[in-house]
Protein backbone atom coordinates (compact mmCIF):
# COMPACT_ATOMS: atom_id res chain seq x y z
CA UNK A 1 0.00 0.00 0.00
CA UNK A 2 1.57 3.90 -0.53
CA UNK A 3 1.51 5.73 2.11
CA UNK A 4 -1.39 8.64 1.64
CA UNK A 5 -0.82 10.98 4.52
CA UNK A 6 -2.80 13.84 5.34
CA UNK A 7 -1.66 16.97 4.38
CA UNK A 8 0.31 19.75 6.26
CA UNK A 9 -0.21 22.92 5.19
CA UNK A 10 2.42 25.34 4.70
CA UNK A 11 5.00 22.91 5.53
CA UNK A 12 7.38 21.78 2.73
CA UNK A 13 10.59 20.05 2.84
CA UNK A 14 13.20 23.10 2.38
CA UNK A 15 14.83 20.57 -0.43
CA UNK A 16 12.89 17.84 -1.38
CA UNK A 17 14.16 14.66 -3.50
CA UNK A 18 12.75 15.09 -6.97
CA UNK A 19 12.29 12.46 -9.47
CA UNK A 20 11.27 13.45 -13.05
CA UNK A 21 10.05 10.56 -15.04
CA UNK A 22 9.77 11.10 -18.60
CA UNK A 23 8.50 8.19 -20.57
CA UNK A 24 8.43 8.19 -24.30
CA UNK A 25 5.89 7.80 -27.12
CA UNK A 26 3.42 7.69 -24.25
CA UNK A 27 -0.20 8.73 -25.79
CA UNK A 28 -2.48 10.41 -23.90
CA UNK A 29 -4.86 7.01 -23.54
CA UNK A 30 -2.35 4.60 -23.11
CA UNK A 31 -2.76 4.33 -19.39
CA UNK A 32 -5.78 2.16 -17.34
CA UNK A 33 -7.03 5.47 -15.60
CA UNK A 34 -6.91 7.34 -18.82
CA UNK A 35 -9.46 5.12 -20.73
CA UNK A 36 -7.05 2.00 -22.24
CA UNK A 37 -9.55 -0.96 -23.05
CA UNK A 38 -6.36 -2.75 -23.54
CA UNK A 39 -3.44 -1.66 -21.94
CA UNK A 40 -2.60 -2.83 -18.12
CA UNK A 41 -1.28 0.08 -15.68
CA UNK A 42 -2.38 -0.91 -12.31
CA UNK A 43 0.69 0.48 -10.66
CA UNK A 44 0.82 3.74 -12.49
CA UNK A 45 -2.75 4.05 -11.95
CA UNK A 46 -2.93 3.63 -7.85
CA UNK A 47 0.01 6.36 -7.81
CA UNK A 48 -1.41 8.66 -9.95
CA UNK A 49 -4.65 8.55 -7.86
CA UNK A 50 -2.92 8.53 -4.42
CA UNK A 51 -1.75 12.47 -6.03
CA UNK A 52 -2.80 14.77 -8.59
CA UNK A 53 -3.55 14.04 -12.27
CA UNK A 54 -3.45 16.73 -15.03
CA UNK A 55 -6.30 16.27 -17.18
CA UNK A 56 -5.21 18.48 -19.89
CA UNK A 57 -1.10 18.47 -19.78
CA UNK A 58 0.96 19.10 -23.49
CA UNK A 59 4.20 18.56 -24.48
CA UNK A 60 6.45 21.18 -25.73
CA UNK A 61 6.92 19.98 -29.12
CA UNK A 62 4.88 16.40 -30.74
CA UNK A 63 8.77 15.14 -31.32
CA UNK A 64 11.08 14.34 -28.47
CA UNK A 65 14.22 16.15 -28.66
CA UNK A 66 12.59 19.57 -28.70
CA UNK A 67 10.15 18.12 -25.62
CA UNK A 68 13.68 17.45 -23.87
CA UNK A 69 14.97 20.35 -24.28
CA UNK A 70 12.21 22.81 -23.21
CA UNK A 71 12.04 20.30 -20.18
CA UNK A 72 15.85 20.46 -19.51
CA UNK A 73 15.89 24.30 -19.87
CA UNK A 74 12.23 25.71 -18.87
CA UNK A 75 12.23 27.14 -22.84
CA UNK A 76 9.96 26.87 -25.30
CA UNK A 77 12.04 24.68 -27.80
CA UNK A 78 12.17 27.67 -30.61
CA UNK A 79 14.19 29.53 -28.43
CA UNK A 80 16.96 26.97 -28.38
CA UNK A 81 16.48 26.41 -32.49
CA UNK A 82 15.72 22.32 -31.51
CA UNK A 83 12.23 22.12 -33.77
CA UNK A 84 13.10 18.76 -34.56
CA UNK A 85 14.30 15.25 -33.31
CA UNK A 86 18.20 15.20 -33.29
CA UNK A 87 19.65 15.63 -35.97
CA UNK A 88 16.37 15.57 -37.74
CA UNK A 89 15.55 14.95 -41.99
CA UNK A 90 15.53 17.48 -44.61
CA UNK A 91 14.32 15.88 -47.65
CA UNK A 92 15.32 17.65 -50.80
CA UNK A 93 12.66 16.55 -52.93
CA UNK A 94 9.55 18.45 -50.55
CA UNK A 95 7.55 21.80 -51.46
CA UNK A 96 9.57 23.66 -48.85
CA UNK A 97 13.30 23.98 -47.89
CA UNK A 98 13.34 23.24 -44.31
CA UNK A 99 15.59 25.19 -41.76
CA UNK A 100 18.67 23.28 -39.90
CA UNK A 101 18.36 22.89 -36.53
CA UNK A 102 20.74 22.96 -33.72
CA UNK A 103 22.30 19.38 -33.49
CA UNK A 104 22.76 19.25 -29.32
CA UNK A 105 21.41 21.58 -26.63
CA UNK A 106 24.13 24.36 -26.05
CA UNK A 107 26.17 24.27 -23.13
CA UNK A 108 25.88 27.55 -22.38
CA UNK A 109 22.23 27.04 -21.16
CA UNK A 110 21.14 26.51 -18.09
CA UNK A 111 19.41 22.95 -17.52
CA UNK A 112 17.38 21.87 -14.51
CA UNK A 113 20.51 19.74 -13.68
CA UNK A 114 23.11 22.45 -13.25
CA UNK A 115 20.71 24.95 -11.49
CA UNK A 116 19.86 22.42 -8.75
CA UNK A 117 23.31 21.36 -8.51
CA UNK A 118 23.83 24.74 -7.29
CA UNK A 119 21.10 24.36 -4.26
CA UNK A 120 23.49 21.14 -3.40
CA UNK A 121 21.67 18.34 -4.93
CA UNK A 122 22.91 15.20 -6.12
CA UNK A 123 22.13 14.89 -9.86
CA UNK A 124 21.37 11.72 -12.03
CA UNK A 125 20.51 11.16 -15.78
CA UNK A 126 19.18 7.12 -15.94
CA UNK A 127 18.14 7.11 -19.87
CA UNK A 128 17.25 7.96 -22.93
CA UNK A 129 19.27 11.91 -23.60
CA UNK A 130 18.94 12.52 -27.23
CA UNK A 131 20.22 16.27 -26.77
CA UNK A 132 23.65 15.71 -28.19
CA UNK A 133 26.92 13.45 -28.12
CA UNK A 134 30.02 13.45 -26.82
CA UNK A 135 30.87 16.91 -25.67
CA UNK A 136 26.86 17.23 -24.68
CA UNK A 137 26.21 14.19 -22.60
CA UNK A 138 24.35 14.53 -19.53
CA UNK A 139 27.30 14.66 -17.38
CA UNK A 140 28.11 17.85 -19.66
CA UNK A 141 25.05 19.75 -18.51
CA UNK A 142 25.48 19.18 -14.68
CA UNK A 143 24.37 15.40 -13.75
CA UNK A 144 27.18 13.71 -11.81
CA UNK A 145 25.44 10.56 -13.03
CA UNK A 146 24.64 9.42 -16.22
CA UNK A 147 23.82 5.77 -17.06
CA UNK A 148 22.17 4.72 -20.36
CA UNK A 149 21.99 8.54 -22.37
CA UNK A 150 23.81 9.30 -25.69
CA UNK A 151 23.15 10.72 -28.94
CA UNK A 152 20.49 7.97 -30.33
CA UNK A 153 16.89 8.25 -29.44
CA UNK A 154 15.81 4.48 -29.42
CA UNK A 155 17.88 1.33 -28.70
CA UNK A 156 18.41 -1.07 -31.22
CA UNK A 157 16.56 -3.73 -28.87
CA UNK A 158 14.92 -4.36 -25.93
CA UNK A 159 17.34 -6.64 -25.30
CA UNK A 160 20.77 -6.99 -23.96
CA UNK A 161 23.29 -5.70 -25.50
CA UNK A 162 20.62 -3.19 -26.55
CA UNK A 163 22.53 -2.06 -29.09
CA UNK A 164 22.63 1.95 -31.29
CA UNK A 165 24.97 3.08 -28.48
CA UNK A 166 22.96 2.90 -25.39
CA UNK A 167 25.66 3.39 -23.79
CA UNK A 168 27.22 4.20 -20.93
CA UNK A 169 26.22 1.03 -19.54
CA UNK A 170 27.60 -0.77 -16.37
CA UNK A 171 30.42 -4.10 -17.85
CA UNK A 172 27.68 -6.72 -15.78
CA UNK A 173 24.71 -6.09 -18.15
CA UNK A 174 23.84 -10.30 -18.66
CA UNK A 175 22.72 -11.18 -22.80
CA UNK A 176 19.25 -10.77 -22.80
CA UNK A 177 18.19 -8.47 -19.85
CA UNK A 178 15.69 -6.19 -20.42
CA UNK A 179 16.68 -2.51 -20.49
CA UNK A 180 13.92 -0.92 -18.74
CA UNK A 181 14.17 -3.48 -15.85
CA UNK A 182 18.00 -2.68 -15.99
CA UNK A 183 17.17 0.93 -16.01
CA UNK A 184 15.09 1.14 -12.96
CA UNK A 185 17.86 -1.20 -11.45
CA UNK A 186 20.34 1.28 -11.58
CA UNK A 187 18.16 4.12 -10.87
CA UNK A 188 17.24 2.05 -7.66
CA UNK A 189 20.98 1.96 -6.68
CA UNK A 190 21.76 5.79 -7.32
CA UNK A 191 18.57 6.61 -4.51
CA UNK A 192 20.36 4.18 -2.01
CA UNK A 193 23.86 5.76 -2.00
CA UNK A 194 24.12 7.43 1.28
CA UNK A 195 24.67 10.97 2.18
CA UNK A 196 23.00 13.79 3.59
CA UNK A 197 22.35 15.73 0.16
CA UNK A 198 18.71 15.92 -1.89
CA UNK A 199 19.45 14.09 -5.10
CA UNK A 200 17.70 15.03 -8.11
CA UNK A 201 17.04 12.17 -10.39
CA UNK A 202 16.13 12.61 -14.28
CA UNK A 203 14.25 9.31 -15.68
CA UNK A 204 13.51 9.52 -19.31
CA UNK A 205 12.90 5.70 -19.79
CA UNK A 206 13.55 4.69 -23.44
CA UNK A 207 10.50 2.84 -23.07
CA UNK A 208 7.68 3.04 -24.66
CA UNK A 209 9.35 4.11 -28.39
CA UNK A 210 10.02 1.80 -31.35
CA UNK A 211 11.12 -1.14 -31.64
CA UNK A 212 8.13 -2.25 -29.57
CA UNK A 213 9.58 -5.33 -28.24
CA UNK A 214 8.47 -7.45 -25.21
CA UNK A 215 9.00 -10.36 -22.81
CA UNK A 216 7.26 -13.49 -23.94
CA UNK A 217 5.24 -13.79 -20.89
CA UNK A 218 4.25 -10.17 -20.85
CA UNK A 219 2.71 -10.91 -24.37
CA UNK A 220 0.77 -13.58 -23.96
CA UNK A 221 -0.98 -11.52 -21.31
CA UNK A 222 -2.56 -9.54 -24.16
CA UNK A 223 -3.28 -12.02 -26.68
CA UNK A 224 -6.34 -14.40 -27.55
CA UNK A 225 -10.27 -14.07 -28.23
CA UNK A 226 -10.56 -12.63 -24.68
CA UNK A 227 -8.34 -9.66 -25.20
CA UNK A 228 -10.38 -8.00 -27.88
CA UNK A 229 -10.65 -4.42 -27.64
CA UNK A 230 -12.32 -1.31 -29.92
CA UNK A 231 -9.54 1.20 -29.59
CA UNK A 232 -6.42 -0.91 -28.64
CA UNK A 233 -4.72 -4.18 -30.15
CA UNK A 234 -1.41 -4.05 -30.37
CA UNK A 235 -0.88 -6.73 -27.64
CA UNK A 236 3.31 -6.21 -28.31
CA UNK A 237 2.73 -2.63 -27.34
CA UNK A 238 0.65 -3.88 -24.53
CA UNK A 239 3.41 -6.13 -23.01
CA UNK A 240 5.70 -3.02 -23.26
CA UNK A 241 3.53 -0.71 -21.20
CA UNK A 242 2.74 -3.77 -18.60
CA UNK A 243 6.51 -4.06 -17.86
CA UNK A 244 7.22 -0.54 -17.83
CA UNK A 245 4.28 0.16 -15.58
CA UNK A 246 5.72 -2.91 -13.30
CA UNK A 247 8.93 -1.07 -13.32
CA UNK A 248 7.13 2.09 -12.02
CA UNK A 249 5.49 0.61 -9.43
CA UNK A 250 8.75 -1.75 -8.19
CA UNK A 251 10.38 2.14 -8.01
CA UNK A 252 8.12 4.12 -5.93
CA UNK A 253 7.61 0.74 -3.30
CA UNK A 254 11.12 0.94 -2.84
CA UNK A 255 10.91 4.98 -2.38
CA UNK A 256 8.35 3.81 0.04
CA UNK A 257 9.80 0.80 1.99
CA UNK A 258 13.14 2.82 2.56
CA UNK A 259 11.50 5.67 3.89
CA UNK A 260 12.71 8.10 1.03
CA UNK A 261 9.09 9.17 -0.43
CA UNK A 262 8.30 11.28 2.40
CA UNK A 263 10.24 13.27 0.98
CA UNK A 264 10.46 12.71 -2.36
CA UNK A 265 8.16 14.99 -5.31
CA UNK A 266 7.21 12.35 -7.78
CA UNK A 267 6.60 13.86 -11.68
CA UNK A 268 5.62 11.49 -14.63
CA UNK A 269 4.91 12.43 -18.04
CA UNK A 270 5.82 12.07 -21.74
CA UNK A 271 7.14 13.55 -24.53
CA UNK A 272 5.30 13.97 -27.06
CA UNK A 273 1.36 11.98 -28.16
CA UNK A 274 1.47 8.35 -29.05
CA UNK A 275 2.50 7.23 -32.16
CA UNK A 276 0.57 6.01 -34.27
CA UNK A 277 -0.69 2.97 -36.08
CA UNK A 278 1.53 1.76 -32.73
CA UNK A 279 -1.26 3.32 -30.47
CA UNK A 280 -4.32 4.96 -31.01
CA UNK A 281 -5.34 8.03 -29.52
CA UNK A 282 -8.82 8.33 -30.27
CA UNK A 283 -11.08 10.47 -29.84
CA UNK A 284 -8.26 12.87 -30.14
CA UNK A 285 -6.95 13.50 -33.51
CA UNK A 286 -3.79 11.92 -34.98
CA UNK A 287 -0.37 11.10 -33.05
CA UNK A 288 3.31 12.12 -32.76
CA UNK A 289 4.70 14.14 -35.48
CA UNK A 290 1.00 16.43 -35.40
CA UNK A 291 0.32 19.33 -33.70
CA UNK A 292 -2.93 18.15 -33.42
CA UNK A 293 -4.55 17.15 -29.83
CA UNK A 294 -3.51 13.36 -30.50
CA UNK A 295 0.16 14.98 -31.20
CA UNK A 296 0.54 16.98 -28.47
CA UNK A 297 -1.98 15.80 -25.39
CA UNK A 298 0.08 13.58 -22.94
CA UNK A 299 -0.56 11.88 -19.35
CA UNK A 300 0.83 13.87 -16.46
CA UNK A 301 0.77 13.23 -12.39
CA UNK A 302 2.98 13.95 -9.17
CA UNK A 303 2.76 11.87 -6.19
CA UNK A 304 4.27 12.84 -3.00
CA UNK A 305 2.50 11.59 0.25
CA UNK A 306 1.90 14.11 3.68
CA UNK A 307 1.97 17.52 0.69
CA UNK A 308 -0.16 16.81 -2.40
CA UNK A 309 -3.68 15.70 -1.51
CA UNK A 310 -4.90 12.52 -2.98
CA UNK A 311 -7.49 11.65 -5.81
CA UNK A 312 -6.33 15.43 -7.21
CA UNK A 313 -7.65 16.36 -10.28
CA UNK A 314 -6.20 19.81 -11.98
CA UNK A 315 -8.38 20.55 -15.61
CA UNK A 316 -6.26 24.30 -16.46
CA UNK A 317 -4.08 23.53 -19.19
CA UNK A 318 -0.40 22.28 -18.52
CA UNK A 319 3.01 22.05 -20.90
CA UNK A 320 6.22 20.79 -20.46
CA UNK A 321 8.04 24.12 -19.13
CA UNK A 322 5.44 24.13 -16.28
CA UNK A 323 7.18 21.16 -14.47
CA UNK A 324 10.58 22.58 -15.23
CA UNK A 325 9.54 25.47 -13.04
CA UNK A 326 7.83 23.28 -10.94
CA UNK A 327 10.76 21.33 -9.93
CA UNK A 328 13.10 24.90 -9.63
CA UNK A 329 10.69 25.91 -7.19
CA UNK A 330 10.49 22.82 -5.13
CA UNK A 331 14.35 22.78 -4.77
CA UNK A 332 14.21 26.57 -3.64
CA UNK A 333 15.88 28.15 -6.41
CA UNK A 334 15.06 31.18 -7.62
CA UNK A 335 16.01 30.76 -11.02
CA UNK A 336 12.93 30.89 -13.29
CA UNK A 337 11.38 28.70 -16.44
CA UNK A 338 11.11 31.30 -19.22
CA UNK A 339 8.34 29.99 -20.58
CA UNK A 340 6.78 27.78 -17.95
CA UNK A 341 4.93 28.47 -14.46
CA UNK A 342 5.19 26.58 -11.23
CA UNK A 343 2.48 24.07 -10.54
CA UNK A 344 3.61 23.70 -6.91
CA UNK A 345 0.68 25.55 -5.44
CA UNK A 346 -1.89 24.02 -7.70
CA UNK A 347 0.03 20.45 -6.76
CA UNK A 348 -0.82 21.48 -3.18
CA UNK A 349 -4.15 21.96 -3.71
CA UNK A 350 -4.16 25.82 -4.02
CA UNK A 351 -6.07 27.60 -6.67
CA UNK A 352 -4.71 27.51 -9.98
CA UNK A 353 -5.90 29.76 -13.27
CA UNK A 354 -3.19 30.40 -15.67
CA UNK A 355 -4.87 31.52 -18.97
CA UNK A 356 -1.87 31.90 -20.81
CA UNK A 357 -1.33 30.79 -24.68
CA UNK A 358 1.03 27.63 -25.40
CA UNK A 359 2.44 27.77 -29.10
CA UNK A 360 4.27 24.86 -30.95
CA UNK A 361 6.75 25.25 -33.90
CA UNK A 362 7.12 22.74 -36.47
CA UNK A 363 9.03 24.03 -39.75
CA UNK A 364 10.28 20.23 -40.49
CA UNK A 365 8.61 17.91 -42.36
CA UNK A 366 7.80 14.03 -40.51
CA UNK A 367 7.74 10.67 -41.46
CA UNK A 368 4.10 10.27 -40.04
CA UNK A 369 2.98 12.56 -42.58
CA UNK A 370 3.19 15.78 -41.43
CA UNK A 371 4.27 18.78 -43.41
CA UNK A 372 5.88 22.06 -42.01
CA UNK A 373 2.96 24.13 -39.61
CA UNK A 374 2.90 25.96 -36.43
CA UNK A 375 0.05 26.37 -33.89
CA UNK A 376 -1.13 28.15 -31.11
CA UNK A 377 -4.08 27.38 -28.14
CA UNK A 378 -5.25 30.84 -26.76
CA UNK A 379 -8.63 30.13 -24.37
CA UNK A 380 -10.67 27.47 -26.43
CA UNK A 381 -9.35 28.45 -29.32
CA UNK A 382 -6.52 26.55 -31.57
CA UNK A 383 -5.09 27.63 -34.73
CA UNK A 384 -3.30 25.37 -36.78
CA UNK A 385 -0.98 27.31 -39.73
CA UNK A 386 0.75 25.38 -42.41
CA UNK A 387 3.57 26.61 -44.61
CA UNK A 388 3.02 24.92 -48.00
CA UNK A 389 -0.38 26.69 -48.64
CA UNK A 390 -0.03 29.03 -46.30
CA UNK A 391 -3.44 27.63 -44.58
CA UNK A 392 -5.14 27.96 -41.33
CA UNK A 393 -7.43 25.49 -39.70
CA UNK A 394 -9.56 26.86 -36.38
CA UNK A 395 -10.86 24.65 -33.86
CA UNK A 396 -12.84 25.27 -30.32
CA UNK A 397 -10.68 22.93 -28.47
CA UNK A 398 -13.30 23.22 -25.54
CA UNK A 399 -16.37 21.96 -27.57
CA UNK A 400 -14.53 20.14 -29.99
CA UNK A 401 -11.31 18.58 -28.58
CA UNK A 402 -11.17 15.62 -31.59
CA UNK A 403 -10.58 18.72 -34.17
CA UNK A 404 -13.33 17.45 -36.34
CA UNK A 405 -14.54 20.63 -37.17
CA UNK A 406 -12.73 23.27 -38.76
CA UNK A 407 -14.11 26.46 -38.47
CA UNK A 408 -11.51 28.53 -40.08
CA UNK A 409 -13.87 28.97 -43.42
CA UNK A 410 -16.69 30.30 -41.43
CA UNK A 411 -14.60 32.41 -39.19
CA UNK A 412 -11.71 34.13 -40.97
CA UNK A 413 -11.10 37.09 -39.07
CA UNK A 414 -10.52 35.25 -35.83
CA UNK A 415 -7.92 32.23 -37.77
CA UNK A 416 -5.96 35.46 -39.52
CA UNK A 417 -6.06 37.83 -35.94
CA UNK A 418 -4.55 34.28 -34.22
CA UNK A 419 -2.02 33.71 -36.72
CA UNK A 420 -1.00 37.23 -36.47
CA UNK A 421 -0.60 37.19 -32.64
CA UNK A 422 0.94 33.45 -33.12
CA UNK A 423 3.71 34.58 -35.80
CA UNK A 424 4.36 37.40 -33.60
CA UNK A 425 5.08 35.40 -30.89
CA UNK A 426 7.22 33.02 -32.94
CA UNK A 427 9.75 36.27 -34.31
CA UNK A 428 10.13 37.47 -30.58
CA UNK A 429 11.98 33.93 -29.82
CA UNK A 430 14.03 33.75 -33.00
CA UNK A 431 11.61 31.42 -34.76
CA UNK A 432 13.13 29.96 -37.91
CA UNK A 433 10.66 29.51 -41.55
CA UNK A 434 10.88 27.07 -44.07
CA UNK A 435 10.99 28.81 -47.56
CA UNK A 436 9.80 27.88 -51.09
CA UNK A 437 12.18 25.47 -52.96
CA UNK A 438 13.34 27.01 -56.53
CA UNK A 439 11.25 25.09 -59.04
CA UNK A 440 8.68 23.39 -56.52
CA UNK A 441 5.01 23.90 -56.94
CA UNK A 442 2.24 22.90 -54.03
Amino acid sequence: MLPILSPVPNVLPQKPNIVLMLIDDLGWRDLGYTGSDLYRTPNIDRISAAGVRFDRAYSAHPVCSPTRAGLMTGKNPVRLGITDWIPGDRPDDRVLVTPEIQSHLSLSENTLAKLLKKQGYRTYSVGKWHLGGAGYLPTDQGFDVNIGGSHVGQPGSYFAPFGKDVTPMPDDVKPGEFLTDRLTDEAIKLVDRPGNEPFFLYFPQYAVHTPIQAKPEDIERFTGPSKSSKVHHNAKYAALIWNLDQNVGRFIDHLVASGKMANTLFIFTSDNGGLLPVTNNAPLREGKGFPYEGGVRVPAFAYWPGHIPSRSLIHEPVITMDISATVLEAAGSKAKARDGVSLLGAMLGRPFHQRRPFIWHYPQYHSSGNTPCSAMIDGDWKLVHHYEDDSNELYNIKEDPGEDHNLAAKMPEPASRLWLRLKRSLDSMGAQYPTRRPGKVQ
